[in-house]
């Protein structure tokens, strides 16, 4: 009953962990993912239909340097949420080995003399453990994931169901 409550109370937190990491971290990234691919969209269409103006005028740095910093923001936001997708296998493993040896130790600790007579008992625990690790590692990525994927998705259906949003200089964002 011990090692089953434990295993429930890391359930919990890295349940808890992985909540509050997609909100704070993946929504993050993911509204500013959004928003730097819709100003690069914006960017190239208002180039391309209005390039034989720009080379006239000899306006292209300007829209090259703005197209070079959107594209490094939407690179660097991309990267963060890689790495940040790629966390929760990890912490999973780093729990599970920290489960495992805390409930050796408290069971070592309380009761000596019956430890070897428990230890199979923990044993089928860690193989339970063990099996289902994979599958919160996979529910925290995929969580994750579509935390981050959601402001796409939000934009998505706002374009679908309402006006298009309009950019500060009054081109259209899609």
């Amino acid at each position: 009953p011990l090692a089953a409550l434990a295993i429930g109370i890391v359930g919990l937190t890295y349940y808890g962990i992985m909540h509050y990491l997609s909100i704070r971290v993946s929504l993050r990234l993911g509204r500013g993912s959004t928003r730097s691919a819709s100003d690069l969209a914006v960017i190239v269409n208002e180039f391309l239909s209005g390039v034989r103006q720009i080379i006239t005028l000899g306006a292209t740095r300007r829209w090259v340097e703005e197209f070079s910093r959107q594209n490094r923001i939407n690179t660097e936001l991309l990267r963060k949420n890689h790495v940040w997708l790629a966390v929760p296998r990890p912490l999973m493993e780093l729990s599970a080995v920290g489960l495992m040896l805390g409930l050796i130790l408290t069971l070592k600790l309380a009761s000596p003399g019956s430890f070897p007579e428990a230890l199979p008992r923990l044993g089928v625990f860690a193989v339970a453990l063990a099996q289902i690790l994979p599958t919160l590692s996979g529910i925290g990525a995929a969580r994750m994931g579509l935390m981050a994927a959601l402001p796409n998705m939000d934009r998505a259906y706002q374009t679908i169901m309402g006006p298009v949003p309009m950019r500060k200089s009054g081109s259209i964002a899609l």
